[in-house]
């Protein structure tokens, strides 16, 4: 179970086709009814259960209903297997998928969310309700598996899981033959970030490194290219013209398919707060690209700092410009590390060499797994 149902296609999708491959009857949940997802997971061979959610949603009574319909769910449907990713489906399903009798029961922590990213007094005091929801729900799972070390240390750090339920995976990995390498333009320097509209994604920082590295370059091309986000931590589009028109960033909109702008960029860059291990980051060493993002738990798990990219501060514009500025004036260096992204994607995140460890955790010692 995932929280959104778009995600179950493009995060966890060869993972579910992989499991109908080996046989098993597979069940996907979200909080929302998508019908093209539906469609898509019918064509696989998957069955779809919508259980209302609301990502934001901090109403208890609300909130305690979710539980009982997943709870009721899970009854009906008996899986030998629960699998929850993202912050609810793991927490909920947690107490849910236990109170219904699964037998086996495994939670993917992809990344933290915004409640462990340094905050004010009220977000210090939403971090300490999450971790205590987290130190319920996790007690009740036979493996709590980690897309990075760092988010794996601070579980263990705060006592959430014990040693016997550690696994990890490099991330939700990426289908090499649907990210091949491009050519890198090398007419002006081009970059890219791909990112939901939120703060935490370094948008702001980006915009102003991009103030910096234009009067150097004026002929650098900055873009910007994600959805607008249904948060409080979200940038409004009017804060997106603003920085197009100041700083000379600019805004591609949103899109079904990545891989064009990709390709006609020549840096790639993520300067977030923190991730699990980025998506769009894999996907852009997957098409040899040099990577620039932040030293921070999630995003340092894809770059080896001065081989396929570099490592800058997090929330620190000035070093992000830096970065920016030093390869935008080295050609070679950017084709150098380029290389390097790919031949990194392929050692550490083929999703196929990634769903096989997860499907391995699932269900292991399987005469189905075994004999694939």
């Amino acid at each position: 179970m995932g929280g959104l149902a778009r995600s179950l296609v493009n995060f966890r999708g060869h993972l579910l086709k992989r499991l109908c491959a080996l046989g098993h009857d597979v069940i996907a949940c979200a909080g929302d009814n998508d019908p093209a997802v539906r469609s898509q997971l019918q064509a696989w061979g998957v069955r779809f259960r919508a259980v209302p959610l609301s990502r934001t949603g901090r109403n208890p009574v609300q909130e305690l209903a979710v539980v009982r319909n997943l709870t009721h769910v899970l009854a009906e449907e008996r899986p030998d297997v629960y699998l929850g990713y993202t912050v609810k489906p793991v927490i909920y399903g947690g107490w849910a998928a236990a109170s219904a009798g699964v037998p086996r029961r495994v939670a993917l922590v992809t990344g933290l969310g915004s409640a462990f990213l340094p905050r004010d007094w009220k977000g210090r005091a939403l971090r300490r309700v999450v971790v205590e929801l987290y130190r319920s729900a996790l007690s009740r799972y036979q493996r709590v598996v980690f897309q990075n070390s760092d988010d794996c240390n601070e579980f263990v750090s705060r006592r959430l899981v014990a040693a016997d339920q550690i696994g990890r995976v490099n991330g939700s990995g990426i289908d090499l033959r649907e990210f091949p390498v491009a050519q890198l333009p090398d007419d002006r320097p081009r970059f890219l970030l791909i990112a939901r509209l939120l703060r935490e994604k370094g948008i702001a920082e980006y915009a102003e490194a991009v103030r910096q590295v234009k009067q150097a370059f004026p002929q650098a091309v900055c873009q910007l290219l994600g959805p607008p986000y249904d948060s409080p931590c979200a940038i409004p589009l009017s804060q997106i013209r603003e920085w197009e028109r100041s700083c000379g960033l600019e805004y591609l909109g949103e899109t079904d398919d990545v891989r064009p702008a990709i390709a006609a960029s020549n840096v790639y860059i993520l300067p977030s707060y923190r991730e699990g291990v980025p998506r769009s980051t894999q996907e852009a060493m997957g098409m040899g690209r040099p990577i620039i993002t932040t030293d921070v738990p999630g995003c340092r798990e894809t770059v080896i700092d001065g081989r396929n990219g570099l490592l800058v501060p997090s929330q620190d514009s000035a070093r992000l410009a830096e970065a920016m500025l030093r390869l935008a004036s080295d050609p070679a260096l950017r084709a150098m590390m380029g290389c390097e992204s790919r031949r990194l994607a392929e050692a550490k995140f083929d999703v196929h060499q990634v769903n096989q460890e997860l499907v391995d955790l699932l269900v292991p010692e399987s005469p189905l797994s075994a004999a694939a």
